[in-house]
């Protein structure tokens, strides 16, 4: 199979392009120019840096292709729409599906997140069926805002005879966040950045089960569908315990109230109004903390043969990177790491 990676560079496009690779697929991927790619140093792969600037490059890019994965996307915090989401989540989307329509034999697959679908309202499991409910809990950000349009740009292509499918990570754990996204979480921890737990539920995975995930979607998924790649629905009280005691880090055993989450908040909103800049504090991220996000891959087993392994050992495999290269000194911490 020939495939295609945009963002090959970013969390999951690197853990993505890894396993292609050890499939024994053909790669080419996708970057802008500029881009820090030394993830990807070890790996034997074709790069065309300049794929992005128009939709005849862009599609020149694509033309050989069995599948086109397309993970490419600005994450964030901000309430808002920022520029940079608008530019990476949703025009080169339009400009990705443009090219699509001229390669019409290839697959699209295309990486959208679990904020597209919904949040619990009842104790059970969130699927692809429930109706999105994010904005009646104050948590339609930018970035599910700008991922929201894009996934149903590319479900309304399929209806219109597209080969495209949706996957739905949720929250990923794993080797490889050269840039600190999701991962930023266990180094926070291990550096005692985070004083309390929030009351919150989330389901957390490991990055390579997802990547695995969108290979079944690209070779078993059926067009015009989209599929949940989860693992473990877990409390934030119970993932920073397992992370602490992976990384023999001090354990957070505080519990975050809801009035002062709600304050934390509302500061975080007047900092990013003031600075323009991202704050992780704001009130959608506090309700994102507070929220039942729990999520069941049921339909990804059932019709792709999707599984997943233990959060654990993404967990471990994350900090050990993390080890590898400097972020942590493991002999460094102890004392000042308890809160």
């Amino acid at each position: 199979m020939k495939a295609v990676v945009t963002g090959a560079s970013g969390f999951l496009g690197n853990n993505l392009v890894r396993q292609l690779v050890a499939d024994g697929h053909q790669v080419t991927c996708l970057a802008r120019p500029g881009s820090d790619i030394r993830v990807l140093d070890d790996i034997d792969v074709a790069w065309v840096m300049n794929a992005y600037r128009d939709v005849t490059t862009l599609a020149a890019a694509v033309a050989q292709a069995d599948v086109v994965f397309h993970c490419a996307a600005q994450v964030g915090t901000s309430n808002g729409v920022t520029a940079n989401m608008r530019a990476a989540n949703l025009e080169l989307t339009d400009q990705l599906l443009a090219a699509q329509m001229l390669q019409p034999s290839a697959r699209l697959v295309y990486c959208s997140t679990v904020a597209t679908c919904a949040v619990s309202e009842d104790g059970g499991d969130v699927s692809e069926e429930y109706g999105w409910n994010l904005q009646k809990y104050g948590m339609n950000n930018g970035y599910t805002q700008t991922k929201r349009s894009a996934e149903a740009k590319v479900l309304a292509a399929a209806q219109e005879g597209m080969n495209a499918v949706v996957v739905n990570p949720c929250y990923m754990f794993g080797p490889g966040d050269s840039k600190l996204s999701s991962c930023r979480m266990i180094l926070d921890l291990c550096n005692g950045a985070i004083p309390a737990y929030p009351p919150g539920t989330n389901n957390f995975v490991d990055v390579r089960d997802v990547a695995r995930g969108m290979i079944l979607a690209a070779q078993r998924g059926v067009a015009g569908q989209r599929y949940i790649l989860g693992g473990e629905n877990l409390t934030y009280r119970e993932l920073f315990a397992r992370i602490a005691a992976i990384a023999d880090a001090a354990p957070v055993t505080r519990a975050l109230p809801k009035g002062l989450g709600k304050v934390l908040g509302w500061f975080g909103d007047a900092k990013e109004y003031l600075t323009g800049k991202n704050s992780l504090l704001n009130s959608s991220g506090i309700a994102w903390s507070f929220a039942d996000c729990r999520y069941s891959s049921a339909k990804a087993e059932r019709e792709l043969g999707y599984s997943h392994g233990s959060v654990d050992d993404a967990i471990r495999d994350a900090y050990r990177w993390f080890v590898d290269r400097g972020y942590i000194e493991e002999a460094s911490r102890g004392a000042s790491h308890k809160l």
